[in-house]
């Protein structure tokens, strides 16, 4: 049986923005790149699997936007926290809501 949403193999919450990791990663490695091309690199997609279809290349989505780009957030947080902000300025996916719950 089909699944009727797709949802988040980390968060387990519905896949509102069928973004695939690899599409993410692409537009977040050319975004950091500006300012870090060495971290830009560590960027990687992770390939899931998922109901839902990617809007760009239509791979299969097993992981939402926000867990995706929390999981980098915290990869450049590490590495240089002045470009963790405007990273999240550009990929926040509530990003900035879920954070302050946790401060």
């Amino acid at each position: 049986m089909r699944a009727m949403f797709n949802r988040c193999m980390e968060c387990d919450e519905i896949v509102t923005n069928p973004i695939c990791s690899e599409c993410l990663a692409e537009q977040m490695r050319t975004a950091v790149a500006e300012d870090s091309p060495k971290l830009a690199k560590l960027i990687q997609g992770i390939n899931t699997m998922g109901e839902t279809l990617c809007l760009f290349c239509h791979k299969r989505v097993g992981l939402c936007a926000h867990c995706f780009s929390k999981d980098v957030h915290e990869l450049i947080a590490e590495k240089n926290p002045q470009l963790a902000k405007k990273f999240m300025a550009q990929f926040d996916f509530e990003l900035r809501t879920k954070i302050a719950d946790f401060e």
